[in-house]
């Protein structure tokens, strides 16, 4: 039985309300983090499970909210929670969603 090969592949996020990263097609994404020696040079992360044969890459579209900061839905799209990390020693916490659009909005 033929079975696809599955690696797991780290990305990075950025900052900011909102963004896009390429990703394989199909990608998992299991973990959300930050990574870093020192609070200021802390990064945040995903980790998916991807496979790496595949070439074809979908674009996918990610936000990122500080505890107590204010976000909405955009119309046509679901904002679906990733996970939640903390970072400069716990003083801030951050919050990955994804937005994928509505079933019938494509």
């Amino acid at each position: 039985m033929m079975t696809d090969k599955r690696e797991v592949w780290k990305f990075p996020i950025v900052y900011q309300d909102t963004q896009v990263l390429s990703l394989p097609r199909g990608a998992k994404i299991l973990h959300f983090d930050a990574q870093g020696i020192g609070e200021l040079s802390e990064r945040l992360w995903i980790w998916a499970e991807v496979n790496p044969d595949l070439k074809e890459y979908e674009d996918r579209c990610f936000a990122v909210v500080g505890t107590g900061h204010a976000f909405m839905d955009t119309p046509g799209y679901t904002l679906a929670h990733v996970g939640s990390v903390l970072t400069e020693g716990g003083r801030f916490v951050w919050h990955l969603y994804e937005a994928t659009p509505d079933k019938g909005a494509e």
